[in-house]
């Protein structure tokens, strides 16, 4: 029988996530309920027109533009099983599953072993952060792509011991993920430079096979006419914290800022990719895979924010590297870290109008703190550390991770 001390822990834990999932469902069930969700209902209804065989992609005045992957149609046909309402609905109940799915499986894959009552409450401040409240409430798929990205490199890891199935496995949620939303796709060279050529391959194939499946005339549009157009411009709007964003609200001219923004994009993308390799040939064969935990998480926080048109529900794709940041450092500064972080992260301003706002850095906090803690992941040696084993044995042959 447990004493009564950890009775409290396990009740108060499950009394903060049951009161952060009340509150996320109390906020979002009515505005269901009074319209519909906006970014949902781009999904939904270009399903239909994609079903009858019209282009999706041509401008329709007045209309959001569809702005993703065919292939995001494919996997969205789930949904129309169901009524619009109904699948409104589900979609919000099955992205917090994904969520809260997906903070489990990070934690998995940083070796950190969590009680279940810190698991509750972690999970319960995360779902209150802005960036995936603001998923739910257009109806977007950043939960199920962080999920399926996630559990790729879980099964992946876990395939180390040739485990045939979960190799396959993780290519075809791969494959998934990319398909949903082509910003996890950044994370293949990380496999190239690990020496797997077979496991991108897979990924490949079933991009091919998922866009076949979509229709490939449409996938090559889609290529070659609408992603080059989206790296052509960006908005100052304060939902778009995206580094083009940031630029253009330092009044830079609007040709220039995209190339720059390019720039300093490709940059850091060589300087992940190179720290990359470079700490493979560093680190003995059997912890090789924890260096690839780490930078995956670093391409996917980077991306959040290096895309034109970065909503801010895209930051949620840096979860994973916030929570391996935060469990790397001590104690006491893990804890005044994470309050920092997670009031950066809950916090919103609610009017697009307010004074603060015509301040750039203010407008851009979530860009520039993703930035700062990708940088962190990037050139702190510590991080990540505290996945190996090497912690329990003194500190003996330290793994450098830069």
């Amino acid at each position: 029988m447990m004493k009564l001390k950890p009775k409290l822990i396990y009740l108060f834990s499950g009394l903060i996530f049951v009161v952060a999932i009340f509150q996320i469902v109390h906020g979002v069930f009515p505005v269901i309920k009074n319209r519909n969700l906006v970014d949902f209902m781009v999904y939904w209804n270009n399903w239909s027109k994609w079903s009858e065989g019209i282009n999706i992609y041509l401008p329709v005045k007045g209309n959001i533009p569809f702005n993703y992957p065919p292939s995001t149609l494919i996997i969205f046909s789930f949904f129309k099983i169901f009524p619009l309402k109904i699948a409104e609905y589900l979609n919000m109940i099955l992205s917090i599953v994904a969520f809260c799915y997906s903070i489990y499986l990070i934690l998995k894959l940083l070796k950190f072993k969590i009680r279940y009552p810190w698991y509750l409450i972690l999970t319960a401040f995360a779902l209150q952060t802005f960036p995936f409240k603001f998923t739910l409430i257009l109806g977007q798929v950043n939960a199920y792509v962080l999920m399926l990205s996630v559990m790729s490199l879980y099964l992946y890891v876990r395939s180390v011991k040739n485990n045939k199935t979960y190799y396959f496995l993780s290519a075809i949620l791969m494959s998934l993920s990319v398909s949903m939303k082509i910003l996890p796709v950044v994370t293949l060279p990380l496999f190239l430079l690990f020496g797997d050529v077979t496991f991108v391959l897979f990924v490949f194939s079933g991009l091919t096979i998922i866009g076949l499946a979509s229709g490939m005339n449409l996938s090559f549009y889609y290529f070659q006419k609408v992603l080059p157009s989206l790296t052509g411009f960006g908005t100052t709007s304060f939902y778009d914290q995206s580094i083009t964003a940031f630029l253009l609200r330092f009044g830079m001219p609007t040709n220039i800022v995209p190339k720059i923004s390019l720039l300093i994009t490709i940059t850091i993308f060589v300087l992940i990719f190179t720290f990359f390799y470079r700490n493979l040939r560093m680190t003995k064969d059997k912890y090789r895979h924890y260096v690839l935990i780490k930078y995956f998480f670093i391409c996917l926080s980077f991306i959040s924010i290096a895309v034109n048109f970065s909503w801010q529900h895209h930051l949620v794709l840096a979860y994973p590297l916030i929570i391996m940041i935060l469990l790397s450092f001590k104690k006491t500064i893990s804890i005044l870290t994470s309050i920092v972080v997670w009031f950066i992260l809950f916090f919103h301003f609610p009017s697009e109008k307010s004074p603060f706002l015509t301040n750039p850095f203010i407008a851009s906090y979530q860009t520039l703190t993703i930035f700062i803690l990708t940088q962190v992941g990037l050139f702190a040696r510590s991080i990540g550390y505290n996945m190996t084993d090497e912690n329990r044995e003194k500190n003996r042959d330290r793994l450098r991770l830069v």
